[in-house]
């Protein structure tokens, strides 16, 4: 019982000697020896417009979630992931944006999602000229009433050329939403629209993973073309040498959609099973169609006087014949 009591007064939670709001997170994750073996899962009543946070590598998992609930006076649950992330449930706004200012504070490494008040309004500018200065774009909009973030030139990732695009970032307001009606900047006729998004997975160029923004990710930085601890613009690669992919070792940069590592392509099939054509259950399967054909014959010929053939044959569509003139030679 001393031996406990001494270990009391001396540990992080001594409420005598430091305030949940003073304890060090990352001091608090390395005095911890065990590793983190809980699974609380008890989540259904978590608000749904309340991203969940990832801290990754946690230790002593329930005394955390104490921690950060003595923080936030709501009461933290969490869950452990397969690879070794503590998914935190912040139940309200609040909660989570002073769970994520004590994690920032402390140097741990996690990433969340942007809240609803926090998404942004991204648009396009057409009709400027490549030289426009952003500046003029940003008073412009300012004297319109409007509250522009960022202004930029978008530019071809190939050439590294401005196009006559202008990207607009605004905070997302019911005001933000009158500026697809200007039509005037100065003495150019310009039109606003929406930026498109990405048919790709989103990826954080801070850590280089996927499914997060680098904007709410406090991970250590790698670099995207030769997987380095660094940011990418600070990468000292010459630019007559190939990138290396962090993911797969590859001769491409990390945000190559044709990565094999890259969601996009993980789309896999299951294996054919040895037995296929013996086993009647798999051949049923794949006579469905046939019965799926017939069954629709059946239909036409209950509901219609003609021949249920010809219009089975008048609702699908015949292939194209190309007459041998119309080939290129």
């Amino acid at each position: 019982m001393k031996d406990i009591d001494n270990h009391n007064q001396q540990g992080l939670f001594s409420h005598t000697a430091k305030t949940p709001s003073q304890i060090n997170l990352r001091s608090f994750q390395n005095s911890q020896p065990g590793s983190a073996t809980v699974n609380n899962s008890n989540n259904a009543n978590k608000s749904r417009s309340v991203p969940p946070i990832y801290i990754d590598n946690p230790k002593n998992v329930l005394q955390l979630l104490e921690l950060l609930s003595e923080i936030t006076k709501e009461k933290i649950t969490g869950r452990m992931m397969n690879n070794d992330k503590l998914m935190i449930f912040p139940p309200t706004p609040e909660a989570h944006k002073t769970i994520q200012n004590k994690i920032t504070q402390d140097g741990m490494k996690s990433h969340t999602y942007e809240l609803n008040d926090e998404k942004q309004i991204k648009v396009v500018i057409r009709g400027l000229s490549k030289d426009f200065d952003t500046t003029e774009i940003i008073s412009h909009l300012q004297n319109q009433g409007f509250a522009p973030t960022l202004c930029h030139p978008i530019r071809n990732r190939q050439s590294n050329a401005n196009f006559n695009l202008f990207l607009v970032t605004l905070p997302k307001i019911s005001k933000s939403k009158e500026i697809y009606q200007l039509e005037l900047i100065g003495r150019m006729r310009i039109t606003i629209e929406s930026l498109r998004k990405k048919q790709s997975t989103g990826q954080c160029y801070n850590c280089q993973e996927f499914f997060h923004h680098s904007r709410l990710c406090t991970r250590n930085p790698r670099c995207m073309k030769c997987a380095g601890a660094h940011r990418y613009w600070e990468c000292p690669k010459p630019k007559d040498t190939p990138p290396k992919c962090l993911h797969c070792n590859g001769p491409h940069t990390a945000n190559f959609t044709g990565c094999t590592k890259n969601p996009i392509n993980r789309i896999t099939f299951p294996e054919t099973p040895e037995n296929a054509w013996a086993d009647p259950a798999i051949i049923a399967k794949i006579k469905m169609p046939q019965l799926l054909q017939k069954n629709q014959i059946q239909v036409l010929s209950a509901n219609s006087s003609q021949d249920p053939f010809n219009l089975l044959q008048m609702r699908t569509p015949r292939p194209k014949k190309f007459s041998s003139s119309r080939c290129l030679k």
